[in-house]
Parts: structure tokens; C-alpha cells; sequence
């Protein structure tokens, strides 16, 4: 008992009519809130979106940078490694 094609296209055109039909018989302002609704929900997606990515590129950088310093630890000397340490840097003795 799956969807057929032609199920489906009758479906969407079902719904395209009630949408005209519904825009067709409200007022200017109606419209104008409709559109104004539209348009908000379209930014929040695309905000939360943009969000989404800033904080993966945030959590790539940052992984980096730990490797990048993880790397760099050996060649530091000791009290570069102690002005890293007392700055916020790693500490290797808590390993976090």
C-alpha cells in the first residue's frame, strides 16, 4: 500500500489549492502578517543554520589549536612551558 506518484501529485495539488484559495479570500493585512511570518521563520532557519556551522568551525579550530600546542610542547623550553601553563594554557600534569 505505498504512495503512488499520481497519490502524491494529487496530494500537493490539494494542498496548492487550499493555499491560493486561503490567500484569495483574506484581507490585505492578513496577507502582509502571513508574509511577515514567512519571512521570520525563513531568517530563524537560516540564523540557527549559520549558528550550526559557526560552532562546528569554532570546535574544528579549536582542535587544531590543541594539536598545533600539543605538538609545539616539545620544543618548548621550561619556563615557556610554565609562562603556558600559569597564562591558561594546558597543564600537563591534569591532562584536560
Amino acid at each position: 500500500m505505498g504512495l503512488s506518484v499520481q497519490r502524491v501529485n494529487d496530494g500537493l495539488t490539494y494542498i496548492a489549492s487550499m493555499v491560493v484559495t486561503g490567500i484569495g479570500v483574506t484581507t490585505v493585512s492578513e496577507k502582509v502578517a502571513i508574509g511577515g511570518f514567512l519571512i521570520g521563520a525563513i531568517t530563524a532557519w537560516r540564523a540557527w543554520v549559520h549558528r550550526r556551522r559557526i560552532e562546528q568551525a569554532e570546535t574544528q579550530r579549536n582542535e587544531l589549536i590543541a594539536q598545533i600546542l600539543q605538538r609545539s610542547q616539545g620544543a618548548l623550553s621550561d619556563a615557556e612551558r610554565n609562562a603556558l601553563r600559569l597564562a591558561g594554557g594546558r597543564d600537563d600534569e591534569t591532562n584536560h
